[in-house]
This record gives C-alpha cells, sequence and structure tokens, in this order.
C-alpha cells in the first residue's frame, strides 16, 4: 500500500472517531446540560409562585401593621401580637383571639420554608447562562437578613429552621395553616420552638419597630419583582390577600 494511500485511509478513520465522539459529547454532555438546565427552571417556576403568594400576603400583613404602628392603634389592633406562647392556652385561641397572631408567624414560617424548599431542591442543578439559582440565592439572602437584622430578634439561621421545621416531607411543602394551629397546640416541642417567633411579634408591636417592619418591606418589594420577572406570574398581577389584614 502507497504512503499516500495509507494516510488517506487514517484521515478517513481519524475523521470519523472524531464525528463519533463529538456527536457522543453533544448527546449526552450538552444534551444532559440542556435537560437539566430546563429541570431547574421547572422547579424555579414551581416554587416561585408558591413563594410570590406567600411573600405577598406577608407584605400585606406587615403594612398593614406598620400603619397601624404609625397610627397608635396598638392595645385594640395589635394585642393579639404579644402573646407569649408560653401561657396557657387552648386550640380555640389560634382560631379565634389568636388568629391575628398565629397567622402571621405562620406567613413567616411559610416564606422561609418555601425558600428552603427551592434552595434544596435545585442548589446541584444547572440553570445556564442565566444563572437564576444564584440571582434568587442573593434575593433570598437580603430578604433573611433584613428579618434578622441588628435591630430584630430573630437571628439567621432561626428563621431556617421555622421553615424547616414545617415542612411536610411527604407533599414537599409547607404544612397547612390547620395542621400548624394544631401542632402549636398538641406538640410542645413544636410549640416552644415558636415560642422565639410569637416574641418577635411581640417586640415588633412594644417597641414600634417600623423601621424594621420597612426594610423588611423592601426586602419583600424586591422578592416580589425578581420572582414576577423570572417566572410565569404576570408582572402587572394584582392579588388580593384573603386573610384578615
Amino acid at each position: 500500500m502507497s504512503p499516500e494511500l495509507e494516510k488517506f485511509l487514517y484521515g478517513v478513520l481519524g475523521g470519523g472517531v472524531a464525528a463519533l465522539l463529538f456527536k457522543l459529547f453533544d448527546s449526552y454532555i450538552i444534551g444532559f446540560r440542556v435537560s437539566e438546565s430546563i429541570l431547574a427552571k421547572k422547579k424555579f417556576w414551581q416554587y416561585s409562585k408558591a413563594l410570590w403568594f406567600d411573600c405577598y400576603e406577608l407584605k400585606h400583613r406587615l403594612t398593614s401593621i406598620k400603619q397601624k404602628i404609625s397610627n397608635g392603634n396598638i392595645d385594640n389592633n395589635l394585642e393579639p401580637l404579644r402573646f407569649k406562647l408560653s401561657q396557657p392556652i387552648q386550640l380555640d385561641w389560634f382560631t379565634k383571639g389568636g388568629y391575628y397572631a398565629t397567622s402571621t408567624a405562620y406567613l413567616f414560617a411559610s416564606v422561609s420554608s418555601w425558600i428552603r424548599l427551592f434552595q434544596r431542591d435545585v442548589v446541584f442543578l444547572d440553570f445556564g447562562k442565566q444563572n437564576l439559582t444564584s440571582n434568587f440565592f442573593n434575593i433570598a439572602e437580603d430578604l433573611k437578613n433584613s428579618i434578622s437584622s441588628e435591630q430584630s430578634i430573630l437571628w439567621y439561621h432561626y428563621f431556617t429552621g421555622i421553615g424547616e421545621i414545617i415542612i411536610d416531607q411527604s407533599q414537599k411543602m409547607p404544612l397547612t395553616f390547620s395542621s400548624f394551629t394544631i401542632k402549636l397546640y398538641e406538640d410542645d416541642n413544636f410549640r416552644k420552638y415558636f415560642e422565639q417567633l410569637f416574641y418577635f411579634l411581640d417586640n415588633i408591636v412594644t417597641k414600634r419597630q417600623s423601621k424594621l417592619i420597612q426594610e423588611v418591606l423592601d426586602s419583600l418589594d424586591n422578592t416580589l419583582t425578581y420572582l414576577s420577572q423570572n417566572s410565569s406570574i404576570p408582572k402587572n398581577t394584582r392579588y388580593k390577600a384573603k386573610k384578615i389584614s
């Protein structure tokens, strides 16, 4: 066989092998990353809508509390927020006289829970060039830091903890409000864990912490804007909270 023919055959074989390897890379590596990116975005959209609604309701509640503090309507309107879970308690308190405090505590815990679920499920997924996950983590960190700022008696990891402890592992979502209230009544350890959150609500009212509330409201606004801009939530959505304000 002539040297020219040998070079030609080796060139054909080498090119074929290279083409095959490139095809495999394209199919399995690039294809896998594209599929992973799509899955990550679906996860983001799944959690972002639920988180958006809870952030909106928490914003609605805190706006109302801030306004009542500013107007001096503390004794009549915000008295339930001064309740201490360490006091004697009956189940119907959570759904009657203490509903305002219980539902406010639940909103804080639910927001934390959706953030924790999101971080746990998507932290290792690839979002591609848009890098939605790192941007969201920054937004979430700002929100958590505003709630656990120097003026607050909530600590950063405790705020994360109240979200973790109400996760329904079988449903991959926070406990419902009814389950939350029943657990507060029946489970001593669960109730003791949430005592600090109720102290936090009392502290907001007692010390008239409008500045702290405003910092949290600003972070909630940033979170809501980011979620609406990067998910399937319409930017002009106007959701009317149904809970008592």
